[in-house]
């Protein structure tokens, strides 16, 4: 996310041997750099799937405030709601 883009957080990954994959933010004052840093395109549509994923699973309330204190459950909550997204998903798309 460009709002993340920084010098202090690019260095602070660096130090922890983190490959930032942020592209430039234009408004930040540091945009033009000498570093050039890439921006994996690939890596970063991964990262867009999981955080659509994380905001479609915002939708379930259960998730979303923790109520359960096994592993186990919260586990399972995840599973059923991964489910109901498939099959909203499948019962979305267009037949052939």
């Amino acid at each position: 996310d460009k709002a993340f883009d920084g010098s202090s957080l690019r260095q602070a990954c660096a130090r922890r041997g983190i490959e930032a994959n942020i592209p430039r933010n234009r408004r930040s004052a540091d945009w033009q750099t000498d570093d050039d840093t890439p921006l994996e395109p690939e890596l970063y549509q991964r990262r867009l799937a999981i955080e659509r994923l994380n905001a479609w699973l915002a939708g379930f309330k259960t998730l979303l405030v923790r109520y359960e204190t096994s592993l186990q459950n919260w586990l399972a909550f995840h599973w059923l709601a991964f489910n109901a997204l498939l099959l909203r998903k499948i019962e979305s798309s267009p037949t052939s």
